[in-house]
């Protein structure tokens, strides 16, 4: 499902299904902050992320979760 680039930690993930709103809705916050598509929903993952569990320390949540 993802496939590294070397060691940087970098994964392109594929796999997710995204329906044409959500697509728009990308597309149109990408363009509103002058960026990409990539980085909006990576912003987006983060913020979701930060909201769930009140942190960004992933490792930790990996680890409690049995992740790793």
């Amino acid at each position: 499902m993802a496939s590294r680039i070397g060691k940087s930690g970098i994964a392109f993930t594929r796999g997710f299904y995204i329906d044409d709103e959500i697509e728009l809705m990308v597309l149109a916050l990408a363009r509103a902050k002058k960026s990409n598509a990539s980085q909006v929903v990576r912003e987006s993952i983060v913020e979701m992320f930060k909201k769930e569990f009140g942190t960004i320390n992933v490792r930790k949540i990996a680890k409690e979760l049995g992740l790793l």
